[in-house]
């Protein structure tokens, strides 16, 4: 859910001690309890924060336009069945890539998932929740697709090009058009 909130539009909003994974309120008399970095869980949780905001510092199209509509663009919003949601985030400077940004709500892994891509070409993935150093399964967007994630000059979900990635469970990655 960070992830989400990380590429939304609007400030973004980090409680004290959220970034561990507390399971209780900050105290404000007390100090956060650092010990819970100690669990394989709780340091996942602080490096994907950490890797949220490098990604969130590194990417224009994250922050340039946050208070915009012209820097959110929603791709698709229609598949219920396998409760997937996919949006673009927009730079203001042309010159600038998009960010495309495709979340899987479901305990399930999506192969070969098709979603509508702003450029034909060749993309990188530069988050993707699932990853295990934040204590996901490790299930890659590359997997099974030999060569990388290649998007071709197919229209889908008002987009130009279509991409076809794996689609980790209960993850959300973020993928960029690449030259």
């Amino acid at each position: 859910l960070y992830a989400y909130m990380w590429t939304h539009p609007g400030k973004k909003l980090l409680f004290m001690g959220g970034e561990l994974g507390q399971r209780q309120d900050w105290q404000h008399d007390g100090q956060l309890p650092w010990e819970l970095l100690d669990t394989e869980a709780h340091g996942g949780v602080q490096a994907c924060v950490k890797a949220l905001n490098a990604v969130y510092r590194e990417e224009p199209a994250l922050y340039a336009q946050q208070f915009s509509g012209e820097g959110f663009r929603w791709v698709d919003t229609q598949d219920y069945d396998n409760c997937v949601l996919s949006w673009l985030r927009l730079p203001a400077d042309a010159g600038e890539s998009p960010v495309l940004v495709v979340a899987n709500f479901t305990p399930q892994t999506l192969e070969n998932y098709a979603v509508g891509a702003p450029a034909a070409g060749k993309y990188r993935c530069l988050f993707n929740s699932d990853d295990r150093a934040y204590w996901g399964s490790g299930v890659q967007p590359e997997q099974g697709f030999s060569g990388g994630l290649k998007a071709k000059k197919e229209a889908r979900h008002g987009q130009p090009a279509t991409v076809h990635l794996t689609l980790p469970p209960m993850a959300l990655v973020v993928l960029k058009p690449q030259g």
